[in-house]
């Protein structure tokens, strides 16, 4: 979902993170409420070493990143394999949080 500003803002009942050039994006500053499972990802991920950017993202930067995913209590961490005609992987960053989130 985006907010009014087209912003991109969350999932229904979620929140997204995108992975590219070397960091794990995640909103913020755009008018919603953090979740505990997105701020549990994001700890988990700096203590791993995967850099966090937190900010204001638009579509586009959703369009061209190389993995997506949505985080919340009742599924975790849930990859997202396609937004509009864009297919997205699987990929290694995905796989490490989720492995490392199981292990917490």
């Amino acid at each position: 979902m985006l907010n009014v500003e087209g912003l991109i803002a969350e999932g229904t009942v979620s929140n997204i993170f995108c992975e590219g050039e070397r960091a794990l994006y995640s909103r913020a500053g755009v008018g919603v409420l953090d979740g505990i499972t997105r701020e549990l990802v994001i700890s988990i991920a700096k203590k791993s070493g995967v850099r966090v950017s937190e900010g204001r993202f638009c579509p586009s930067d959703l369009f061209s990143a190389g993995e997506v995913f949505f985080t919340n209590t009742t599924s975790e961490i849930m990859p997202v394999s396609q937004v509009e005609q864009v297919s997205f992987k699987v990929g290694e960053v995905t796989k490490a949080l989720h492995a490392l989130y199981k292990e917490r």
